[in-house]
């Protein structure tokens, strides 16, 4: 058995800290709602800061 983080779609989610939602099951598939905790890193959770000499925003 694999590991979740093994798998490209979940390696830049932490899931012990997520929340199942929601499951939807139909005949030919099963939905997930996820509330995800994403892990350091990931560009969506990288932060914005300004630096002094260019007051420009710039990513950590």
């Amino acid at each position: 058995m694999k590991n979740y983080i093994d798998f490209a779609n979940l390696a830049q989610v932490y899931l012990e800290d997520s929340y199942v939602l929601a499951i939807n099951e139909r005949p030919d598939a099963v939905a997930f709602t996820l509330d995800l905790v994403l892990t350091q890193g990931t560009p969506a959770t990288t932060r914005r800061r300004l630096t002094s000499s260019t007051a420009t925003p710039t990513l950590c």
